[in-house]
């Protein structure tokens, strides 16, 4: 859903060009650059909080009928699909707007355009936060009732025949969980950083390291046996190991560009919860994007 404004954002950046660039400027398109340790993470984080979504898909696999059969052919359509929009997408983006590129892409697109292109995503990013949140909370929940001595038919009931306790914990920690939420997403004042620290902290684990930690699992005492097992056994030590790397070297290089961005006077972000406009309107302090990398 979040892909339906972008077709009338390239068509424009084609037609009149990006809104913060100069008339008759040249673009610098740069296919292999020489970023920093720094640099080089956050486009890494960035690319990945666009897969982000595998958190969601046990959540979405308990609720399928016969998810052995169902799960892998739909995972297999969404993956395809998604890496071939998600390339023609970028590629075409910053083919027009080239250094101009702002994060987010559609703050490049002329400004009647990019109005217009947010008042349709939005409802589509909270579509999508609904159901990451809802996916931690049920899984916060589930753990709570089970904690506090309830059976699996309880938790099971919870919807149709929910029980007084249920609702509390469930209405609870769904306040507790949005509360949290808005407080953080406000400390942290610019969208770059706010996708680089969530990629660190949480994509990192649920796209590459518990897939691979699950496999390992699931394969104890086996591993080894034979050599598709052995190449699949080094594999997942590999995928664990970039998880790693992304957890730690990932935050390490959010926080040291949140900081960098705080210290910039030519950025208008004086600090978390100021009234700072860092607005992707601000004809004066254009948005973060891709231009600083």
């Amino acid at each position: 859903m979040l892909i339906i404004p972008f077709p009338v954002v390239m068509i424009s950046l084609g037609i009149k060009g990006p809104q913060h660039a100069p008339k008759g400027f040249a673009r610098e398109i740069v296919l292999f650059g020489k970023p920093t340790f720094t640099e080089g993470m956050i486009a890494i984080l960035n690319i990945c909080f666009a897969y982000a979504g595998t958190q969601a898909y046990v959540t979405i696999m308990a609720e399928m009928r016969d998810p052995r059969a169902d799960f892998f052919p739909a995972l297999c359509y969404l993956q395809t699909f998604a890496v071939v929009v998600y390339t023609v997408v970028a590629a075409v983006l910053y083919f027009y707007a080239a250094q101009f590129t702002t994060s987010p892409a559609i703050g490049a697109a002329p400004k009647l355009v990019a109005k217009i292109a947010y008042g349709v995503v939005i409802p589509c990013v909270i579509g999508g936060a609904m159901v990451f949140g809802n996916s931690a909370t049920k899984y916060a929940f589930v753990t709570t009732m089970r904690l506090i001595g309830t059976d699996d038919d309880e938790v099971t009931r919870h919807g149709k025949g929910a029980t007084k306790r249920s609702w509390v914990v469930w209405l609870a920690q769904g306040a507790v969980f949005w509360i949290v939420t808005f407080v953080l997403a406000n400390s942290i004042p610019v969208f770059n950083s706010i996708l680089s620290i969530a990629s660190a902290v949480f994509v990192a684990w649920f796209t590459f390291g518990f897939s691979a930690i699950a496999w390992m699992h699931l394969n104890k005492g086996r591993r080894l046996q034979g050599w598709k097992k052995a190449g699949l056994t080094v594999l997942n030590v590999v995928i664990l190991g970039i998880a790693l790397l992304m957890n730690s070297g990932g935050m390490y290089a959010a926080v040291v560009e949140l900081v960098g961005i705080f210290k910039d006077p030519t950025i208008a972000v004086s600090g978390a919860f100021s009234c700072a406009d860092n607005g992707i309107f601000n004809v004066e302090h254009p948005p973060v994007g891709a231009d600083l990398y």
